[in-house]
Formats: structure tokens, sequence, C-alpha cells
């Protein structure tokens, strides 16, 4: 739905009040079959731009309930426009494949954050019990298993290669090298994985800037985890970042 009259110029007067980066301009995915003309693209770097768009966001729906807009968390970012001299190909290709990889039709929406670099990143948080099942025939099942923190934004690629250099790895995984891991998870993301449950089963928590602009953390712990961290396809709000199981690849 498009915004109301005037609505439009006041959101954006918010965004640049506080300093947050952001272009009118047709956005499209990757694959080219998902397209929204004029769409508000946000690049944010930190939590605290997310919540600020979430809540502008919030003031023009509270002030127009009939044209009410529609905001979505993306992969990819902007580059600097560069000219690359040698070995043009390889970051031309990374250029190329920062769009998001979705093609999914609930891509579409009005405002559209994206996250830069300087907000995406891959923690090592630590080692986690585990107690293997006695009759598992999983070989995985009997590596040490770690925790580790991924922020939104981190693709695939990226978060594998930075896995491997702590010395780990995921137990199952998608084969599109450049979508993001929390937006794989969030619709369910079924890997390459034998006898592995789908990508967000790997999830051990999730932390949100709801449509509110509130933020909360949902844990294994919490009532209903596995239904709501399974394949919720954003409607949770937006997902900041989450915690995860991988394994020693190392021993």
């Amino acid at each position: 739905m498009p915004f109301a009259e005037g609505s439009k110029t006041a959101f954006l007067g918010d965004l640049k009040a506080r300093g947050i980066a952001y272009k009118v301009e047709t956005w499209t995915n990757y694959m080219e079959n998902v397209v929204k003309r004029k769409a508000v693209v946000v690049q944010v770097d930190n939590e605290q731009q997310v919540q600020e768009v979430m809540r502008a966001v919030k003031k023009q729906n509270a002030q127009h309930t009939d044209y009410k807009i529609s905001v979505k968390g993306t992969a990819g970012w902007a580059d600097k426009e560069q000219s690359w001299c040698c070995f043009p190909w390889a970051k031309v290709q990374e250029q190329r494949y920062n769009e998001s990889f979705s093609f999914s039709e609930g891509s579409v929406a009005d405002v559209i954050i994206r996250f830069s670099p300087k907000y995406q990143g891959v923690k090592k948080l630590g080692e986690m019990e585990h107690t293997p099942s006695v009759d598992s025939k999983n070989p995985l099942d009997r590596l040490r298993v770690y925790e580790i923190l991924v922020a939104a934004g981190v693709q695939i690629a990226k978060l594998a290669q930075k896995l491997r250099d702590f010395g780990l790895s995921l137990r199952t995984v998608s084969m599109l090298s450049w979508a993001s891991a929390v937006g794989l998870a969030g619709t369910g993301g079924h890997g390459t994985g034998r006898d592995e449950p789908a990508f967000s089963g790997q999830i051990t928590g999730l932390r949100i800037c709801d449509h509110d602009g509130n933020i909360r953390e949902i844990t294994v712990g919490d009532e209903d985890f596995a239904i709501l961290s399974a394949a919720h396809s954003g409607a949770l709000g937006i997902v900041l970042s989450m915690t995860m199981k991988v394994v020693r690849s190392e021993e």
C-alpha cells in the first residue's frame, strides 16, 4: 500500500533527523522477480538505528490507519562505487551478489532495511554441554558443540569462512552461499545434512526488534520457541541477530 499524502515526507524527515542513510528507489532482488517501485531503502549500522526506523514506521501507521506501510529486513548492502583496475571480476561478483537473494513475494515492502558491513559480524561464544545419544549413528553427534552469535546481514559464505577460521563448522547449511543466515533461518532453510533438522533447527536464540521498536530475546527455554524460531518469515519483527549451535571441525 502506498504512503498517505505527506506521510513519506514526514517519514524521511525522521530518518534524516536521526542521521540514518536512505534512498528512495526501485528495489529488486538478485533474481529480479520481486520489484518494489519507490521503496524507501534504509541502510543501518547498529541496533539503535533499527529501533528508530521501526518507531518511525509505527508513528506514520498510527497517524494514517488507512494507509499502513510495511517494513522488511533483507540481505545485501550498498557498496561504494569504485574503479577496479586489477582483477576486477572478484569485486564485481561480490557487488553483484550483495543484493537480496530472496525470491519470495513476502520480500516486497514499502520500507526495506539493509544491514551495512559495520553491522555484520560472527562471534564464537563458547562450548555447550552435549551428551550424544548412545544409539546415534550420526558421526556429527560425537563432535564437540559450540554456540555462536550471527548478526543480521551475514551471508552464508561469510559465515562458513568465519567458522572455518574458528575451527568450527555448521552441521547443515544451504548451498545458497549468498543468502543471509538470518534470512535462511527465517524460512526454515533446509540444508544438506543427512538426518539433520532444517537450518533453523540449529538456532538457540533470536534477538528481535518488534513492530513497536522494542528489542526482545527468544531463547530455547521459552514456551513455543520451536514454533517461533522455525520459518517465522519476519512475522516476529526485524531479527537483529541469532545464536546457533555449530560443531568443532578440528579435533
